[in-house]
Order: structure tokens, then sequence, then C-alpha cells
């Protein structure tokens, strides 16, 4: 794994990334651990304290109130690198459910698959998952192709490496591919052909009567269950005009 932003500034306060996500404190003198984070010195005015970081041993002031509260576990430096999440502290399994074999992330989301904040950058949960599988980094142009057909799976069981073009390749024979477009020269089906349609031949003839007997466009759109404009459209034959 690459140098993340994590160790880096695990390196900025002294600790080793391992010691400092397992929360490890360190004492001014002998370096031991122990079990408080902040250590208070000193009064001073109002509800402020002097007090040292139990990870690094700067001194700061801080309210007494976030110390007992909890509130404040450390400086920020340490607060700060000790929540950046790496490739290998990610908790997915956290963000998860079991639905038949697959394992649904319940998480972010963009373009239908999982996401998740990695050393502050969002990255693809099912690629993360593939290379804790592989133990390495995925390289520029290898994928985690899903077997279940599942974009939101990440059980490691159901995920592969592949190339784009082998992707490309399993979607089409499950018959998953995007249909191809209609020719130019091929014309939209109309009337009753269209799939979309919500008249027939016969409510047509029906609403353009019952305009001519006097009933309101709306009331006509209405009773059809469509837009006023469309039945405006049918009265004026500019749609529909084939029908007689």
């Amino acid at each position: 794994m690459t140098s993340s932003l994590a160790e880096k500034m695990a390196a900025r306060v002294g600790l080793s990334l391992a010691d400092l996500q397992a929360g490890a404190l360190v004492t001014e003198s002998s370096g031991s651990t122990m079990d408080t984070t902040w250590t208070i010195l000193t009064q001073l005015s109002g509800h402020y304290v002097l007090a040292r970081c139990g990870w690094c041993g700067v001194e700061k002031k801080v309210l007494r109130r976030n110390i007992e509260r909890g509130l404040s576990r450390g400086c920020r430096k340490c607060s700060d690198a000790r929540r950046v999440k790496t490739k290998d502290t990610a908790n997915v399994e956290r963000q998860t459910r079991l639905q038949g074999e697959c394992l649904i992330w319940t998480g972010g989301q963009k373009e239908g698959y999982g996401v998740i904040c990695v050393d502050r950058k969002r990255v693809l949960v099912h690629r993360l998952v593939l290379e804790r599988k592989l133990g390495r980094d995925l390289q520029p142009g290898e994928c985690a192709c899903h077997s279940c057909d599942t974009p939101l799976c990440v059980n490691p069981e159901h995920l592969w490496l592949g190339t784009h073009q082998e992707n490309m390749d399993d979607r089409e024979r499950k018959g998953r591919g995007v249909p191809p477009p209609r020719p130019k020269n091929e014309q939209m089906p109309r009337g009753e052909r269209n799939n979309k349609a919500k008249l027939t031949e016969e409510k047509v003839r029906e609403l353009r009567q019952l305009f001519l007997k006097g009933w309101a466009c709306s009331a006509l759109a209405r009773r059809y269950g469509i837009s006023y404009p469309a039945a405006k459209d049918v009265i004026d034959r500019k749609h529909w005009a084939h029908v007689s």
C-alpha cells in the first residue's frame, strides 16, 4: 500500500499509525501507555485549563468541560490523524446488510455504486474490498467486476479482477447490454403501437366528439388522465392526426 495521508499526519505528531489509530497514549517521560488523553496542568481564567495532549505531549488551552465530558480527546493534529480512514482501517462491514448471498452497502453512493471516504478522498467500496482481498492496490486499467451483477454488493466472493473490456464482455454474455439506438431514418411508432400511449383510437374519437358537444378541454384532460396541453393537441389534431 502507498503512504497515506493518515501516516503522514501520524508522523507529524511523532507516533506510528498503528499506535495512533489504536488510541495509544504517551506520558511525558517514559512514553508508556496510559488511560487518559488530556492531563490538566493548571487552572486558567474562566472555564479554561492548561492541559497536555496524551498523544503528542503538546500543551494547550482547553475548555475544562470538554475534557470532563470526553468531547476533546486530544490536540487537533492528533484528532485529525485518528479520524482519517485508511484502506486498512476503514470499517466496511459496519455499513452493510445481508441480502441473499450479497453483502449490500448501505452507506453513500455515486452512480449506483457504494463510496467511502479514505484518506479524505471518495473511493468505490467494491474496489477497496477487492484490493483487500488481493492484498494490493488495483492498477490503472484494472476493474473490480461483480459476478452477482449487483453494483452495491461488497461481498469479496462476488468480486473478481478484470479489465474494462472483460467487464463489458461479461455484461453482453449475460444480456445486460444497452440496446442499440434507433436508426435516424426509422420513425417513432405512433398511435396505439407506441407503448407509452395513454389513449387509444377509440378514446381519441370519443374525446373529440365530447369537445364538440361542449365539454371543456380541462374536463376532458381529467376524464382521460392526460395533461391539458396533450388534450388540446388531440383536439387540434396536432397529435393523433391519423385518426379521423
